[in-house]
């Protein structure tokens, strides 16, 4: 994944597709974030559920902080690994 822009309160994020699907069909992705201050063991907070493309727009960020994400697929057996 990578934070392709940055802008005010928003990061755009873009990554790609699993080489490896678990042989079911993906239904989206799961892009989750926490913010750095919180630690390698801080919580990390769902920003958006089942986007159905490589992107996503995450807003509301806090100017200043430094944010850590992660995307983990969905298909119907349930979550990847982030």
């Amino acid at each position: 994944m990578v934070i392709e822009e940055v802008i005010g309160t928003a990061a755009l994020l873009k990554w790609k597709a699993p080489k490896d699907d678990g042989n079911c069909e993906l239904i989206g992705y799961q892009v989750e974030k926490r913010d750095k201050k919180s630690g390698p063991d801080g919580e990390w907070y769902v920003a958006f559920d089942k986007v159905r493309h490589c992107q996503a727009n995450v807003q509301n960020l806090i100017i200043g902080n430094e944010f850590e994400f992660r995307v983990k697929a969905i298909n119907e057996v349930g979550l990847g690994e982030g």
